[in-house]
């Protein structure tokens, strides 16, 4: 790969130089200090991103199913769509009738669409599974 410095609008000793050259290149370039800006900035942004899903994923706990789809804003159809099973499905999962059995891609996908981790998702499970027992006894009380 060759760079030309005249085209990008910067300035060298040398006319072209390869990426061999770039990295040996002793001038004061400043195509040297842009990389290491660029590089800099991804690094930041990346630990950004970090932090915000670390945040996010902490406001999960005590949700249940249904609490974290409407954390999410979708509606049962989307998840049912995005995840590949039916809409029932779903509604069982939230009514905490029945455990969601998902192969492995699909439960990252769920994760992924719910912004949660899998031990969030598990205790979200869990969380509407006690709900249903909840108010199975109520019901059964009266």
């Amino acid at each position: 790969m060759r760079l030309d410095y005249r085209s990008a609008g910067l300035s060298c000793h040398h006319r072209i130089l390869t990426s061999q050259e770039v990295d040996v290149c002793d001038c004061d370039s400043s195509w040297q200090s842009i990389r290491w800006l660029v590089l800099l900035i991804l690094i930041v942004l990346g630990a950004t991103v970090n932090l915000l899903r670390y945040f996010a994923m902490d406001k999960v706990a005590g949700m249940d199913m249904k609490q974290l789809r409407l954390r999410a804003k979708l509606r049962t159809v989307d998840v049912a769509s995005m995840v590949g099973v039916g809409e029932s499905s779903v509604r069982n999962w939230e009514k905490g009738r029945t455990i969601p059995k998902l192969t492995i891609d699909k439960t990252a996908a769920l994760c992924e669409l719910y912004q949660c981790s899998i031990a969030d998702l598990a205790e979200a499970v869990m969380e509407s599974m006690v709900e249903a027992g909840e108010e199975a006894e109520n019901i059964s009380s009266e």
